[in-house]
């Protein structure tokens, strides 16, 4: 479902911005879309936040939902503006499952 000009400006007017502003940060991030054409989330897994907050070396997303699902989760970013799982809190969630599932 793609974002609405009330969305952005919404947005916009939440964080103080303009929407040209947020739309460059969506087009950087994930050139402006949040899902693959696959129709999955966009992700890019950080091998330093899991390494930094597990102690454990993982070199992909998938070795790393092995070693600890939630701190692989917690350890990429998601959607059109990758905000990282661990972020979860500051997005209104209770958990990073429930953000992603969401």
């Amino acid at each position: 479902m793609a974002l609405t000009a009330s969305d952005w400006a919404n947005a916009a007017a939440r964080l103080k911005c303009t929407v040209s502003i947020i739309r460059a940060v969506a087009q950087k991030e994930s050139s402006g879309k949040g899902f693959y054409t696959t129709g999955t989330l966009k992700q890019r897994f950080e091998p330093a936040v899991f390494k930094k907050r597990t102690g454990k070396t993982a070199s992909s997303y998938i070795v790393a939902y092995a070693i600890n699902p939630v701190e692989a989760m917690n350890s990429t970013s998601w959607g059109m503006f990758q905000i990282m799982g661990y972020n979860f809190k500051a997005a209104g969630y209770s958990s990073v499952e429930a953000m992603l599932a969401d």
